[in-house]
């Protein structure tokens, strides 16, 4: 893995193949870089005030069953509930007893504000214990204690952000979240908000958030306490954010938000400047503009302050410039690379890209990291066959089964007597001690207890308002899936906002690569109930060779394009149609006689495979290069090369007159016509020295023949080669052909 550092303390990190944009400092254009390429001094955007998608309602789990009648939890989170677990996440504590955190003598508003969460968030009236310069505060119930772990919500071994806070993709949730985080830990320095910690993973964590709604900060590492032990701490980068921070986020104290300063007057961000190309400054400020010489003289300098070019932006409105003050630039101070890890690319292809603190998303191939799914998405099966590369088959049990049965509440017994019954029959319909209510935790993708198509759909939103691109997933849908399910797949696909979605139809294709495994050899049998339904059988269709007879017809053609002379012999089914080709050219040995006589083999393996002549043939035909020119066969004049005529040989002799003339594939006695019906032949008689009279033909005749000279145009235009001289498009002139461009022939003309 490779580690980039900036120089505000953004940390970035990826696999040596994974590209970000950086700018570059000459032209100001943003270019592709891969990590491994990265040097000191390197610009990336970081993407500012930037939430993707919609706000998301997240469910929280139900409180465990126990006796504490008065205790409720949320069943949703909100800003109230964040608010609460980011002061939880800087100074709480959650044990057997409860939850309790402390709060700063004096600070009355936050003992108070806080005590109004936990009555109606929870219906828990808080304790109160006075300590040295602190007030303990705690909302007494081992029932909450336990629910609160399961939402996610401990700091233990060390803080976060939850789950369910990140999940909502809600600007007021982030806020409330940060708001009580900053009242915890944070502090004022200067007029400036502050944040710290000894967390430095949850630091950087921080740091993303805030940029995600537009604050960037500064990092910087302090050492504190007895035991050295290193801090972060996270300060607004800038003075003029200072009130949009205090509006949205603020302390909760009144006594730390009076101590923010800021100034009601434009100030100039420091340390953070818009790398404006040259063509867009000279393009918005024009020779009389008056702002043009103070950009052209910061331009000299390196960049544009963000003050001028927000400015420049309330003046012109202009896209471009929008778009590039919608991030926050900074430099690369380190790129380090580290050990190896185990990360969730095998391989990394060239078109992965993103922005610097977006979201990688890939195929993610988790069979070789030990993992049951194979992405963002539910289990194949409980039991799947994988087909290898290199051939073979590897059998797939998932290894979540058990740990969900002991989830369950069954004990080890009775999980090892489900697992031997998977293992057995590939299904856990009718396994000993699994209650029916219990099934549908075990539902796949695949199989005789499938999730709804809609189910994969519903999974990829949840998840797409955190990936900056579209996810690489499947939605499996039954054999028996309509038109009218995939219109709905679609449809349900777009109103939820997903940026893209793949449907995999079970056993579309003739060689599925990953399937359920079945029980072999079990009889199947009419269901007895809804839950014993016939577990699916998955056909495997593979392509079947059919061989020639031992004793075959076949037939030899001698031929001659140009100077090269060789034999065809087509070996024939016992109905005729042709099963294998020989080929015998130029001189044996030579690398021509070779190169068509492998040719040869593989147009035989394809015809014994199923593959019909007429692919060959429109594949194969007008392919030009030497020898060519004129043939010894009379029904074929002129050929393009070896393998023009060897296919159109084959498709005179095997293939119908009206196919043939689809692809343009006459002999020469089917182009010659006799007079076509409806045009009469007449001659017009004269005498010398007298003038000709013109022809006068109706106007039924003349349609007629054009109707009817029609077919006989577009076909020799299909069949007519390029010129050998000049490439233009040859006519016909008889049995050969003539360039009206340069006037070369192909024969006799």
């Amino acid at each position: 893995m490779v580690s980039l550092r900036t120089a505000r303390g953004y940390q970035l990190r990826g696999t040596p193949q994974h590209r970000v944009k950086v700018v570059n400092r000459v032209t100001g254009a943003w270019e592709w870089k891969r990590f491994a390429d990265i040097k000191t001094g390197d610009v990336v955007p970081l993407a500012l005030n930037q939430l993707i998608g919609e706000p998301q309602r997240v469910s929280l789990p139900p409180l465990p069953a126990r006796d504490d009648a008065d205790v409720h939890a949320p069943r949703e989170m909100s800003s109230e509930l964040a608010e609460l677990v980011g002061y939880f996440m800087g100074s709480g504590v959650v044990d057997a007893r409860g939850i309790r955190w402390s709060v700063v003598h004096g600070d009355f508003d936050v003992a108070e504000r806080l005590q109004l969460f936990g009555k109606a968030l929870f219906g828990l009236q808080a304790e109160f214990a006075q300590e040295a310069g602190r007030t303990e505060m705690t909302l007494v119930s081992p029932t909450l204690s336990e629910w609160w772990r399961m939402a996610g919500f401990g700091n233990e071994p060390r803080p976060r952000i939850p789950d369910a806070v990140l999940a909502t993709n809600d600007r007021e949730v982030y806020a409330a979240f940060l708001r009580g985080l900053y009242e915890a830990d944070g502090s004022v320095t200067a007029g400036y908000p502050h944040w710290a910690t000894g967390a430095l993973e949850f630091s950087h964590d921080v740091q993303s958030l805030l940029l995600a709604l537009g604050y960037p900060t500064s990092r910087k590492m302090d050492i504190t306490g007895r035991e050295q032990a290193p801090m972060a701490v996270l300060r607004l980068l800038n003075f003029a954010e200072n009130e949009r921070w205090l509006h949205e986020i603020g302390f909760i104290s009144g006594r730390k938000n009076a101590q923010v300063q800021f100034s009601v007057a434009k100030q100039a961000a420091r340390a953070d400047h818009i790398p404006l190309p040259r063509a867009l400054v000279e393009r918005l400020a024009p020779d009389n503009d008056r702002m043009r010489r103070v950009l052209l003289m910061e331009l000299r300098r390196g960049t544009i302050s963000r003050q001028l070019a927000a400015e420049l932006l309330e003046r012109t409105d202009d896209d471009e410039l929008r778009r590039l003050l919608g991030f926050f630039y900074d430099g690369i101070t380190s790129a380090d690379l580290g050990e190896e890890e185990l990360t969730y690319d095998l391989s990394v292809p060239d078109n992965v890209t993103y922005i610097a603190n977006g979201f990688v998303s890939h195929n993610t191939i988790g069979l070789m990291m030990d993992c049951d799914t194979t992405g963002i998405e539910t289990d194949l099966g409980l039991c799947k066959t994988k087909k290898l590369v290199g051939g073979g088959t590897m059998s797939i049990v998932n290894q979540t089964v058990p740990r969900a049965l002991r989830q369950l509440g069954y004990d080890d017994a009775q999980v090892t007597e489900v697992i031997a019954y998977i293992d057995e029959h590939k299904s856990i319909i009718g396994a000993p001690h699994v209650q029916p209510d219990h099934l549908p935790v075990f539902a796949c993708s695949m199989g005789d207890l499938t999730i709804h198509h809609m189910g994969h759909v519903k999974m990829m939103a949840a998840a797409q308002p955190w990936l900056s691109g579209a996810i690489s997933k499947t939605v499996n849908v039954p054999e028996t899936a309509t038109v009218d399910d995939m219109e709905r797949v679609y449809i349900e696909s777009w109103r939820l906002g997903l940026k893209a979605v793949a449907i995999y139809r079970d056993n579309c294709k003739v060689a599925q690569p990953l399937s359920t495994t079945k029980k072999e050899g079990k009889p199947e049998v009419e269901p007895k109930s809804e839950l014993e339904r016939v577990v699916e059988t998955i056909v495997v269709k593979e392509p079947v060779r059919h061989k020639l007879p031992r004793k075959r017809t076949s037939k030899t053609f001698s031929f001659r394009v140009a100077d090269c002379h060789g034999y065809v012999t087509v070996g024939e089914f016992d109905d005729g149609r042709p099963g294998e080709l020989f080929l015998k050219v130029a001189k044996q040995g030579s690398t021509l006689a070779g190169v068509m006589d492998a040719f040869a083999i593989s147009v035989s393996m394809g015809l014994q495979y199923g593959v019909p002549l007429r692919a060959y043939v429109e594949k194969f035909i007008n392919v030009r290069f030497e020898p060519a020119g004129m043939t010894d066969d009379p029904d074929l004049r002129f050929a393009s090369s070896l393998v023009d005529y060897i296919f159109r040989r084959l498709a005179v002799e095997y293939m119908p007159i009206d196919e043939r003339m689809e692809l343009g594939i006459l002999s020469v006695d089917e182009r010659l016509q006799p007079t076509l019906p409806g045009v009469e032949e007449m001659a017009t008689p004269t005498s010398t020295g007298a003038d000709l009279q013109p022809t006068i033909t109706t106007k039924a005749s003349t349609s007629q023949a054009s109707l009817d000279l029609e077919p006989d145009v577009q076909v020799a235009a299909a069949d007519a080669p390029y010129c050998y001289s000049c490439g233009n498009l040859m006519q016909r002139a008889g049995s050969c052909y003539v360039c009206s461009a340069c006037g070369t022939t192909s024969g006799c003309s």
